[in-house]
């Protein structure tokens, strides 16, 4: 949303080489933002922090003197531990520059995703070339993005902010069937007794009993497939499941087992050495798993468990 701001002209005698935005505050109260250009015009805008403006109004164009600036503080380089070229809670921001003064002043960390916020950063050591600040742990509920740092003087002086990337506090989560993020998108009525997840697609037969074994209940993807049938009668069938991460969340870890009644059973999944490989980053996947059951009667199941990833705070479906 663009605001505009309105501002007078007046003039200064700083050297800059393009249009620079400059921030200054001025007693208690009074803020005063100046754009400066090249050829020593400039324009100033005279604001409140309490919103309280003095009475009276200005009937005509006021010409301020030319404002004699103080040196303004200037970056020239960070370092960050102990991610490095990131800010993340907990960690260290070094800062390099000119002219910040020898009275401590401030840094302000402008974060913008999901929601934007200004959080203070609690300065270690002060110097006017050396800046050394303790990002905040408890920043929690940000995502990963391009946030920005100002440096303030303790006179409020500053300049335009430096832009500094934001990699947020990270949690892990075990997902479990059921869970929003996990859907199941087709479960295959090919045998006679089918459950996938919490989806029961029995086509017939009263063979066997459906419950989970208990070390299965924990996974994110379940199916049982039974094959009620004593004549040769192969059962068979593919089902597919849509998992898919939200806000900067990845897979980290799968794991897989299986059970069969008998030798005969088939399962036919992503390779496991492969998924292992390939899946831990990725914010989708979309696995089929195809299997035949034998006559006997006799059953199969499988289970995935997936481990998750992602900013602390955030939802990640």
């Amino acid at each position: 949303m663009a605001v505009i701001v309105q501002a007078e002209t007046t003039t200064h005698d700083r050297t800059v080489e393009i249009p620079e935005s400059v921030s200054m505050k001025e007693g208690d109260d009074q803020q005063v933002v100046m754009m400066l250009m090249p050829d020593g015009q400039a324009l100033e805008a005279v604001g409140s922090t309490s919103g309280i403006q003095g009475r009276g109004a200005t009937l005509s164009k006021v010409i301020r003197p030319r404002r004699s600036l103080k040196r303004l503080p200037k970056v020239i380089g960070i370092f960050t531990v102990p991610k490095l070229a990131a800010i993340t809670p907990g960690g260290t921001l070094y800062v390099k520059g000119s002219d910040f003064g020898a009275a401590k002043g401030k840094i302000d960390l402008h974060l913008s995703h999901p929601i934007p916020q200004v959080v203070a950063l609690s300065v270690e050591s002060w110097s006017d070339t050396n800046i050394k600040a303790k990002i905040p742990n408890s920043i929690s509920g940000v995502m990963d993005h391009q946030a920005k740092f100002q440096v303030l003087t303790a006179q409020g002086l500053s300049r335009m902010s430096w832009q500094v990337p934001f990699y947020a506090a990270r949690s892990t989560k075990s997902l479990k069937k059921g869970d929003p993020a996990v859907n199941v998108t087709h479960c295959s009525t090919g045998a006679d007794k089918n459950f996938c997840n919490d989806l029961n697609t029995s086509t017939g037969g009263s063979c066997f009993s459906s419950a989970i074994p208990p070390v299965f209940k924990t996974g994110a993807i379940y199916a049982q497939h039974v094959n009620c049938d004593v004549a040769v009668d192969w059962d068979d069938g593919t089902d597919k499941y849509d998992v898919t991460l939200k806000n900067g969340w990845v897979f980290k870890k799968v794991e897989y087992t299986d059970q069969k009644s008998s030798t005969s059973e088939r399962i036919n999944g992503p390779e496991l050495g492969k998924l292992r490989r390939d899946l831990p980053g990725q914010t989708s996947w979309k696995p089929e798993i195809s299997w035949e059951v034998s006559p006997g009667p006799d059953r199969l199941e499988y289970v995935y468990w997936l481990t998750i990833e992602g900013p602390k705070g955030v939802s990640y479906y």
